[in-house]
């Protein structure tokens, strides 16, 4: 994951990036015989606390859960492949 993280950190302008930087960061790649996975919530909290507090919420199972109460299930609705962008 660290190689992954300075990879894309380099190829990206971290001053301006956006939700995009988050989900470059969680679509970890995979090697033959894995099952893909995005680890959102390590890349939100990532960008969170080493990039920028204030462009970066942390989305995890609490922010969620949050969410959908606040929110109610109809208005809590999230894009399975980019869960992060809509925030």
């Amino acid at each position: 994951m660290a190689a992954h993280v300075e990879n894309v950190l380099s190829k990206c302008d971290v001053a301006t990036a956006g939700a995009k930087l988050v989900q470059d960061i969680a679509d970890m790649p995979v090697t033959a015989g894995e099952t893909r996975r995005l680890f959102v919530s390590f890349a939100a909290k990532f960008c969170h606390f080493f990039v920028d507090t204030n462009r970066f919420p942390i989305y995890d199972d609490a922010a969620r859960f949050m969410l959908r109460f606040h929110l109610g299930p109809d208005g809590y609705v999230t894009d399975k492949e980019a869960p992060y962008k809509g925030l």
